[in-house]
């Protein structure tokens, strides 16, 4: 899902300079993208088991 996501943003930017406004495209912020977002996957698993581990209830 995060790479779809950030591929999808690229290839708008891509067509939308030719519409008039620019936007730059790069394989960089694609692959930027998706390790940022597995790695805050990662994290917010790891915080989340170790709430449900120290039976920390969650704010409603």
């Amino acid at each position: 899902m995060p790479i779809s996501m950030s591929v999808s943003i690229e290839t708008i930017q891509f067509f939308v300079r030719y519409i008039g406004e620019f936007r730059s495209s790069d394989i960089d912020d694609v692959i930027l993208n998706t390790i940022g977002a597995f790695i805050g996957i990662v994290v917010f698993k790891k915080v989340t088991a170790a709430r449900v581990k120290r039976n920390v209830e969650f704010p409603t």
